[in-house]
């Protein structure tokens, strides 16, 4: 699984700081996943039943994949999120928001 093997990949500084935005999360859902995943093994392949259920509390169903994919795809937003920030910081880059000019 990519998500965890980027989890698994990531300096301390980021995973700290990734842990910190995780547990400030609104989500709990995600916030379940992500400590699900955190105790894994990078190596690890957990199925799709196990991780349905660590996310959402009930048994995995075909057409509630959505859900689960959806999760997956959000925790690796913020991996993603985390590693640019990392970066940014790293190298002295300012992240500035322009609005478009209508």
């Amino acid at each position: 699984m990519k998500t965890l093997q980027q989890l698994h990949r990531l300096p301390a500084p980021a995973r700290r700081r990734l842990a910190f935005v995780m547990n400030q999360h609104s989500r709990p859902s995600l916030k379940n996943l992500y400590d699900f995943l955190v105790a894994q093994k990078a190596e690890a392949s957990p199925d799709k039943e196990t991780l349905y259920h660590v996310a959402f509390s009930e048994p995995y169903t075909a057409d509630k994949d959505y859900l689960l994919r959806n999760e997956i795809r959000l925790l690796g937003a913020e991996i993603d999120e985390v590693l640019a920030t990392a970066y940014d910081c790293a190298h002295g880059v300012q992240s500035v928001w322009i609005a478009p000019i209508h």
